[in-house]
């Protein structure tokens, strides 16, 4: 099998190299100036009899010779040549192969190839280190069957070497074949102690050249056990594979690799099936997370997995035991089979109603993997069903290369930047954010990694991120170094909000006239930050008269804010994640907001449960657990700034009469709400969140 795997791009698994003696001439077309440096690129190659001009192999590609006969292998390329290697692999014994490699230019030495079918790959390597490698199918015969085989074809004799057969040049796209008449790579076989039989058909394809899969009628198939590990071999000379009942066992998987050959290329594909009895109830596995995976079998966002099972009866039998098992099919054909412990560390357990697979463990998979989830149904002692389903693992390249640009001390309204050397496909999206001890605050959302941004002031030092979102083909997940805040005092914070409510700076006014989410983000976060700061000095600095009046200065500052966040769509789902940030921000300052600003807010957030039904199911389950938070603690944040309120009323409630307020808070009812709004308590805004996702 491994002649096989080292013409479709794998390693070979040699234990014995025998060096052989061949004639190596080298031509190399002369290429123009414009490439003279490019990597060596090989357009043809062909094999002659020593010292002969023509070409003088049999068969339909020339390619059969007398094992009595030395040979020379010409190639044709561009490019500028170091080296190049020539290697002889045996069709037949994988662990038998010869090679030799030469420094460019003619190369000569003799020997004789034993009779049998090989696979000729030349290895080019230029200056710069890149290489480029090509195949052949080269048949070596006895003198006798060679001579049969010439004459069965009238081949025309006297074609000049320079006519040397070229390569297309290779497809993306690699051949697959179809077996059971069935689409897809994971099939169920219903299996009555039968020999299961199938017939691999190519997949045609419009970029793959029909030379490549014409004729494929010779085929190996290597079955390897999943349960066990044992693996055996059926080779055919037909089109017709059959795999011996002897072999099989019931609710086994097997992991099939499918050779096929036409004598000139050889092809491979991989196919699961599972052999077992007909299930008793009609049991499917549905994947539910993430959202671009439903409907197709290709798993390629980093975010949490979430498949569940369905079945035609309300409930399954009483006493019935159900638990999920996850393997892991890798390219190269070996598997892993996940342990208790690792279902518990990436799953949660075998047992739940529903599968959440962790990105962790999807992360850790090369591409091509195939992921398969089975459900084990026991409805007592003798009646086990196992379903399966199986998934293709092709998750986006990582890419690390980002940098921010920011010192290690900022002032506030200091723009930093951050830039990441990644190519982005249309449909990704990045984020801007930053981490605190208190959790993450969304600054930026983009089609770009590259973001310019304020930051909101900290105590403590804040740490700013990027990541890629779900359904992006590259992931970015990056951290930098840590950023601190220049401190500033009562007198610095006040000169700052009387600027941005005169002339001297306009950067509020420029964020709620332009529309933009990340720059309204931003900028509401960065004051709503100053106002709490600067009303902690307030309250533990200044006398009550000199408070009020500092609150009704912060009062107009927050009503500029909400004029700025309602200017932000709340249809468009890139506007969630900076507006949720902005709004718990702004919720901070809501014990020196006034009343009508604080219904204002109450208005926007009577106006997103429709949209977020329409845009919620586009975001991954971290993002909707983050979402769903945010919008909790807001909605904690302004009862608990007007049950603060009621205790000290801000300077336009003292004169009226609390219950007549047109805000559905019960204010007057202090023990309704005081225990669990003032203590912000995390569990019950995690239980919640939890229960609103599910």
């Amino acid at each position: 099998m491994a002649i096989l795997d080292s013409y479709v791009g794998e390693k070979i698994a040699a234990t014995k190299v025998t060096e052989v003696k061949v004639v190596v001439n080298a031509k190399q077309s002369t290429p123009p100036p414009t490439i003279a440096m490019q990597p060596p690129r090989i357009t043809g190659i062909s094999v002659f009899e020593v010292g002969v001009e023509y070409i003088t192999g049999c068969g339909e590609h020339y390619n059969v010779f007398a094992n009595d006969t030395a040979l020379t292998f010409i190639f044709k390329m561009f490019g500028t040549l170091s080296k190049e290697r020539y290697r002889f692999t045996q069709y037949s014994d994988p662990n038998e192969f010869y090679q030799e490699e030469v420094q460019g230019g003619d190369y000569q030495f003799q020997a004789k190839l034993p009779r049998g079918l090989y696979v000729l790959s030349v290895i080019t390597s230029g200056l710069d280190g890149e290489s480029n490698e090509v195949f052949r199918i080269l048949e070596i015969e006895d003198s006798m069957d060679q001579a049969i085989i010439c004459q069965s074809f009238d081949q025309k004799r006297n074609v000049s070497l320079a006519n040397i057969l070229s390569f297309s040049p290779p497809s993306l796209k690699e051949v697959g074949f179809r077996i059971f008449s069935e689409s897809g790579r994971f099939h169920f076989v219903k299996w009555m102690k039968q020999d299961v039989c199938f017939s691999p058909e190519i997949i045609p394809h419009p970029e793959i050249p029909s030379i490549v899969t014409a004729n494929v009628n010779s085929f190996i198939v290597k079955v390897i056990s999943i349960e066990d590990g044992k693996s055996f071999e059926v080779p055919t000379a037909n089109t017709s594979v059959c795999l011996p009942k002897a072999e099989l066992n019931t609710n086994f998987l097997y992991n099939l690799v499918i050779y096929g050959s036409n004598k000139r290329y050889i092809h491979r594909d991989r196919h699961i099936i599972l052999v077992g009895n007909e299930p008793t109830m009609n049991v499917v596995i549905k994947l539910v997370k993430p959202l671009s995976s439903v409907g197709r079998s290709v798993i390629s966002s980093p975010e949490e997995t979430v498949l569940t099972s369905t079945c035609n009866q309300v409930i399954f039998p009483r006493n019935t035991v159900t638990q999920w098992k996850l393997t892991i099919s890798y390219p190269n054909s070996t598997f892993w089979k996940l342990s208790d412990k690792e279902m518990q560390k990436y799953t949660g357990g075998r047992t739940r109603s529903t599968l959440v697979i962790s990105p962790q463990l999807l992360l850790q998979l090369p591409r091509e993997t195939y992921l398969i989830v089975c459900l084990i149904i026991q409805e007592n002692v003798s009646k086990i069903t196992k379903i399966c389903e199986q998934y293709t693992v092709n998750m986006p390249e990582k890419c690390d290369s980002c940098i921010l640009n920011a010192p290690n001390m900022i002032d506030d309204f200091q723009t930093v930047c951050v830039n990441c050397n990644c190519t982005s496909s249309l449909g990704d999206t990045f984020e801007f954010y930053t981490m605190t001890n208190l959790g993450t605050q969304s600054i930026a959302f983009g089609d770009s990694p590259s973001f310019c941004s304020y930051l909101p002031a900290s105590d403590d030092a804040v740490t700013p991120c990027i990541r890629s979102l779900p359904g992006s083909m590259v992931i970015v997940r990056k951290c930098f170094h840590q950023i601190k805040f220049i401190p500033k005092t009562m007198d610095d914070i006040e000169s700052q909000l009387d600027a941005l409510l005169s002339d001297k700076n306009s950067l509020l006014e420029e964020a709620i006239l332009s529309k933009n989410p990340n720059l309204i983000s931003a900028t509401v976060q960065v004051v709503s930050t100053q106002v709490n700061n600067f009303m902690d000095s307030v309250h533990n600095q200044l006398g009550q008269s000199d408070v009020d009046a500092k609150r009704n200065k912060v009062g107009v500052v927050t009503g500029k804010l909400v004029e700025a966040i309602e200017g932000i769509s709340l249809a468009q789902n890139e506007s969630l994640l900076p507006l949720t940030s902005a709004l718990e921000a702004l919720a901070n300052t809501s014990k020196d907001m006034p009343y009508y600003t604080v219904n204002r807010l109450g208005t926007m957030l009577q106006k997103l449960p429709p949209t977020l039904k329409q845009i919620l199911p586009l975001s991954s389950r971290e993002d909707m657990f983050l979402i769903s938070q945010r919008l909790m603690q807001f909605q904690l944040l302004l009862l608990q700034g007007m049950s603060l309120q009621y205790k000290d009323p801000l300077p336009s409630l003292m004169k009226r009469d609390l219950k007549t307020l047109d805000y559905d808070t019960d204010i007057d009812s202090e023990r309704k709400f005081h225990l669990p709004i003032a203590s912000r308590d995390p569990i019950l805004i995690s239980s919640s969140s939890e229960r609103f996702l599910y």
